[in-house]
């Protein structure tokens, strides 16, 4: 943020000039710095893409501590909205479904038809981070969506400041038995997606009341049958 100031030809009286807000909501930033990271993260720059910017604009640019802070905060704000977007696609569906077919299944859990579709954070087969996501066939919305990721930046960064292996191993194992470890899945990256649609189908009865059908081409023909995916394994 830079700091302007009015004078009057006048009186010679100066008036300071904000040229971003401070927000306090969760903890005190300036308003400019969070949509400036935001960007970042949308462009997939990162904080090199962003320091190089402000580089090239003679214009200093915000710590690599504080740049993620402000992608912590984002992430959580954005995990929120998900959710939020997710659960009203679903509450969408179910009478979509229910006036179509006339009725929910024997056991009161209704039976969607859906796809599923995986991406990764970089191209090849190379990526350290997957996401698959489930998509209604009837609606076309997402209902749900699961992370894989084969890194964690705070075992990378814990793992860099400890002096020993043992000192890492103690702290791993209660960062691991804490939850917050982001390593999910160990393997080859084209199998995330595969790995990620069997975690989203064996959940969507708990989350949802909604069981999975998988579309299946008949043949050469347009037609498609449903199967039941009730315990997916691959």
């Amino acid at each position: 943020m830079a700091h302007l100031s009015a004078q009057c030809s006048l009186c010679l009286e100066e008036t300071p000039l904000k040229t971003s807000s401070f927000t306090s909501k969760r903890g005190k930033f300036v308003d400019v710095n969070r949509h400036i990271v935001y960007h970042s993260i949308e462009t997939g720059s990162g904080y090199k893409g962003l320091a190089s910017f402000c580089s090239i604009m003679k214009m200093p640019c915000i710590t690599k501590t504080a740049y993620y802070q402000h992608v912590e905060t984002i992430l959580d704000a954005l995990e929120v909205e998900a959710e939020i977007d997710m659960k009203q696609a679903e509450q969408r569906l179910q009478p979509h479904i229910l006036a179509e077919n006339g009725g929910e299944d024997s056991d009161g859990i209704v039976g969607a038809a859906v796809s599923f579709d995986g991406t990764w954070a970089k191209r090849g087969f190379t990526s350290l981070t997957g996401v698959v996501f489930v998509i209604s066939v009837d609606t076309g919305e997402v209902l749900d969506h699961h992370v894989l990721s084969k890194s964690c930046q705070s075992c990378s960064v814990k793992k860099a400041q400890c002096s020993c292996g043992e000192e890492f191993e103690e702290w791993h194992m209660e960062h691991v038995a804490s939850g917050d470890c982001d390593v999910n899945f160990r393997g080859c990256s084209p199998a995330m997606e595969a790995e990620g649609a069997a975690v989203l189908w064996n959940r969507s009865v708990e989350r949802h009341n909604i069981r999975y059908k998988w579309m299946v081409s008949d043949g050469d023909s347009k037609a498609f049958n449903t199967v039941e995916c009730k315990h997916i394994r691959f």
